[in-house]
């Protein structure tokens, strides 16, 4: 008798669930199921799946079905490697100027984000390919012989190789990596970002989409494939069939090999509970880390399936023009953590779902949240309420009980921009929602327009992947 296993690696919080034999639910014996939630901030991943794998007793594994959110984060928060970027000549500025502006509205003084790169070690490499696909300049290894004399010296091994029109003819970009690569370089061409299957626009043909995606899988790739090693090396031994060890839709060794672009990796959790619980109607998971639209009915039609709301689980609070205390653009993070958690100092969404009237923090957030951090959290709600132009006397829980309708509020309008195309015909919205924070996020959405049912489960995510694993949970 083995156990199958589905494991959601998130930046801040991991979730597991298992089950023995893939049979009907059963208080023990075959069937039974296990789970977990943990803080990694404090318990990193692979200490908190020994943890597990110990408490239940799980010594020999059929099947793990692995999904993570690592690189995204990885790169959200700036903790890849350096990288090196090889361009056609003349381009090298080219990449900077593409990204985005930070400012959403007109500004003097515009920013943008920092580059996942330092513009010192952007190369412009003499090689063409026109449009058409035909080389007008072959690359030649010389061009390459000084760049990895300066790559030494900088101890730089991650390249992110991004050359004009290679979606036409990738043949320098072939002759750069087999160069590259012999001499011990993890290298990244631009030629690799596969065409979206089916009648969704083809992302290949998109110069700015391929090169970023190119520059943001080299930038997270090391760290990436070093945290899925130690995955691997807890599991692998558990496994008759090392294969049966996913990531994905790949066995997980193709990911820490890098045969799989770690990007791919990072959406495959929200694919499995679009494949598994959202197939024809939108689902709101609301995570811990994050609030995601899933919506399978979209796949045909649109190169995404989920979008982030603008609301995040994280979203901090206080005082902007309009008013004392509102929600602003800007998030936090668990670390050092919400208010709630009695570290944090700005009150965040998050905290005031937690402080709600009734509500039973999740698994693994429940033991963070200290009464403490609650009464700190009335205090910033009294002092924001003091602030006031008309100085309201508002007790606290009345606020957080009006914010908490702002938020409902906001997430409605939100949703319905998004589903509006899908739903044209319709008088009203149908939507299924599900995940740790569903149980105080579900009534704030329910509206004469909205029609919400509440799925009662806070491991979806973990369960999606178990199913995946041929568990029937």
């Amino acid at each position: 008798m083995a156990w199958s296993i589905g494991l959601h690696l998130g930046e801040h919080f991991s979730e597991v669930v298992a089950q023995f034999n893939g049979e009907a639910v059963s208080p023990d014996g075959p069937g039974r199921l296990v789970k977990k939630r943990f803080f990694t901030p404090q318990m990193a991943p692979e200490a908190g799946l020994s943890q597990f794998l110990t408490e239940n007793s799980i010594q020999k594994i059929d099947r793990a079905q692995l999904a993570t959110s690592w690189p995204q984060r990885i790169i959200e928060a700036r903790h890849g490697s350096s990288i090196a970027v090889l361009t056609t000549s003349g381009f090298e500025s080219w990449l900077e100027l593409t990204q985005p502006l930070k400012t959403q509205f007109f500004s003097p003084h515009p920013e943008r984000p920092t580059p996942l790169f330092d513009s010192e070690f952007v190369f412009g490499v003499n090689e063409r390919v026109n449009a058409q696909g035909h080389i007008e300049k072959l690359l030649e290894e010389t061009e390459l012989e000084f760049l990895c004399s300066k790559l030494e010296l900088n101890q730089i091994k991650n390249i992110a190789v991004c050359f004009l029109h290679s979606y036409k003819n990738s043949t320098n970009e072939n002759l750069a990596r087999k160069y590259l690569e012999a001499k011990g370089y993890q290298v990244y061409i631009s030629s690799q970002w596969a065409p979206s299957p089916g009648p969704v626009p083809d992302h290949s043909q998109n110069e700015k989409t391929r090169f970023w995606q190119t520059i943001r899988n080299a930038y997270c790739r090391p760290l990436f494939a070093e945290r899925l090693q130690k995955i691997s090396d807890l599991l692998t031994p558990l496994l008759s069939d090392p294969s049966q060890l996913k990531m994905g839709k790949d066995d997980l060794s193709q990911s820490i090999s890098g045969l799989t672009a770690p990007l791919a990796d990072s959406n495959s959790v929200t694919d499995f509970i679009t494949q598994k619980f959202a197939p024809a109607t939108p689902l709101l998971y609301c995570g811990l880390e994050e609030f995601v639209l899933l919506d399978g009915s979209r796949r045909k039609s649109t190169p995404i399936s989920n979008e982030k709301l603008r609301l995040q689980p994280l979203t901090t609070l206080g005082r902007t023009f309009l008013s004392p205390i509102s929600f602003r653009p800007e998030t936090a993070s668990y670390d050092p953590g919400p208010i709630t958690f009695g570290r944090g100092h700005t009150p965040t969404l998050f905290d005031l779902v937690v402080s709600a009237k009734d509500f039973v923090p999740p698994m693994g957030a429940a033991e963070k949240v200290t009464d403490r951090g609650r009464n700190r959290l009335n205090e910033h709600m009294v002092a924001y309420a003091r602030s006031s132009s008309d100085k309201m006397n508002v007790p606290a829980d009345q606020l957080i009980k009006a914010l908490l309708q702002m938020a409902g509020e906001i997430l409605r309008d939100d949703i319905r921009n998004k589903l509006v195309t899908q739903n044209a015909a319709k008088n009203v919205i149908e939507l299924r929602i599900a995940g740790p924070l569903a149980a105080i996020i579900a009534p704030l959405l329910r509206a004469p327009l909205f029609k919400v049912t509440a799925l009662d489960d806070e491991f979806l995510a973990a369960k999606a992947l178990l199913l995946s694993a041929g568990g029937v949970a």
